[in-house]
Order: C-alpha cells, then sequence, then structure tokens
C-alpha cells in the first residue's frame, strides 16, 4: 500500500496531505505537470467531509488538467467539484457540473464515472426537493455500477433508494415497490 494511503486509512490525513504536498512540489520542479496536477485532485479527496476547503483544489487541478488537454482529469475534477457543491447545497451550480461530466464522461465511455455523476446527480435533484428525478437517476447509477460490478456502490445505491422512495409514499418491501 503506498505510504499516503496508510496515512490516510490510519485517520492522519493531515500527515498525508504534507506528504502528498511534498510530493506535488518536487513533481513541479521535474515537471511532471500532469502527475503534479493528479495529485492536487487527491488532496482535495482527502477532504471529503469539508467541501468547501475541497473546491478550491479541485478548481486548481481542474485548471491544470485543462491546460495540458487532459480531458479525463478535468472531467474527473468536474464532477468532483459538482459533488462537493452539491454537499454545500449550491444545487443548480452542481447540477450543471454533474451534467456536464457525465456527458464527457459517455464520450470518453468511461461507465464507473457516468454512474459516479449519477449517484451524485442523485443526491443534488434530492436536496433540490425533486425525489423522482433523484429516484431515476439513483436507478440509472445503480444499474451502471450493477453492469460493472461494483459491489459497494450497488450497496450505496441500493440503501438509498429505499431511503429515497418513502418521501414518494413508497413502501419498500424486498424486491417490489408498493403504493400506499
Amino acid at each position: 500500500m503506498f505510504p499516503v494511503s496508510i496515512l490516510s486509512a490510519q485517520g492522519q490525513s493531515d500527515k498525508a496531505r504534507v506528504v502528498m504536498e511534498e510530493a506535488r512540489n518536487k513533481l513541479l520542479e521535474l515537471g511532471g505537470t500532469e502527475q503534479a496536477a493528479c495529485i492536487l485532485y487527491d488532496i482535495g479527496q482527502t477532504y471529503g467531509h469539508e467541501p468547501q476547503t475541497a473546491l478550491p483544489l479541485y478548481e486548481q487541478a481542474r485548471s491544470e488538467f485543462i491546460s495540458i488537454g487532459n480531458r479525463y482529469g478535468s472531467l474527473r475534477c468536474l464532477a468532483s467539484l459538482g459533488a462537493s457543491l452539491s454537499d454545500l447545497g449550491e444545487y443548480d451550480a452542481a447540477q450543471s457540473a454533474l451534467e456536464e461530466a457525465r456527458l464527457g464522461f459517455i464520450e470518453l465511455g468511461d461507465r464507473y464515472s457516468v454512474a459516479y455523476s449519477l449517484f451524485y446527480m442523485n443526491r443534488t435533484f434530492s436536496g433540490m426537493g425533486n425525489h423522482s428525478l433523484s429516484l431515476v437517476k439513483l436507478e440509472e447509477a445503480l444499474e451502471l455500477f450493477t453492469q460493472i460490478g461494483h459491489v459497494s456502490m450497488m450497496d450505496v445505491c441500493s440503501e438509498e433508494l429505499l431511503e429515497s422512495a418513502e418521501p414518494l409514499g413508497y413502501n419498500v418491501l424486498p424486491n417490489e415497490f408498493t403504493f400506499e
């Protein structure tokens, strides 16, 4: 396991960030712009529960990916920006970023990232109070995660699907929906 991953797994995110920032600085000195942008994105990922802190890191990483012509990297940053904006309650901006990322991932053929974008679109629409559209996006995400065999995200989607059905008046029973 990579040392930064070990530190993060041990709950030592601050130490992991320091190591990652040192590696990023060294890569920039050596001209490794793409790798440095990847590390900046990863630093943003360590702020999962602090979206306001992650946003500028994703924006900077996206700018760096765009400057070197790395579309996939810029789309990953855009999807993470959308997820963070959703977490902050900035639903219109989140929906726009996630939709743009989703369309880009479709063009690139990356079904996992399409599913990820749909998953966060579900949360965005739910936050907006549009539970019907939220369910549609969540079902689409679940279908893609099932197709690619991503078991942990299948479980997360299934749990959220059960929770999301309640505001619509559905009584969710195992393997079926019944309207009350």
